[in-house]
């Protein structure tokens, strides 16, 4: 996981990471650079075979135009990262970037750690 920092952009970061992820080797680092934060992200990491299908879905949602039902199934913790928007919320309502509400919430332990490290919110 990356070292999150009190002015880490989280999820602007992710999502521009998974833009530029033109490869599958360069999604697949990006999901375990946030594995801990969205680990059922890196569960639907696309196989090779299915890699050119997600990445077209991307960028049809990237568009604006819905990529189908059957393909948000299929890749919906990616492009939707749970926790990521949550803590983005957060940050949005007081007004600070994405790593000071992520790091205040652990401090306040609305953000706590399961067993396998991955992190959940308390809310």
């Amino acid at each position: 996981m990356k070292v999150i920092t009190s002015t880490t952009e989280g999820l602007k970061d992710y999502v521009d990471g998974l833009t530029e992820a033109i490869t599958r080797e360069e999604l697949h680092k990006l999901l375990l650079d946030y594995d801990l934060i969205n680990h059922k992200g890196l569960a639907q990491m696309p196989s090779e075979e299915d890699f050119h299908e997600f990445r077209r879905g991307l960028l049809s949602e990237r568009r604006g135009e819905f990529a189908g039902m059957e393909w948000l199934g299929k890749y919906g913790d990616i492009i939707t990262p749970w926790l990521l928007y949550n803590i983005e919320l957060q940050a949005q309502r007081f007004g600070v970037p994405w790593g000071a509400a992520f790091l205040r919430l652990k401090e306040l332990k609305l953000l706590k750690q399961r067993e396998d490290h991955t992190y959940y919110l308390v809310l």
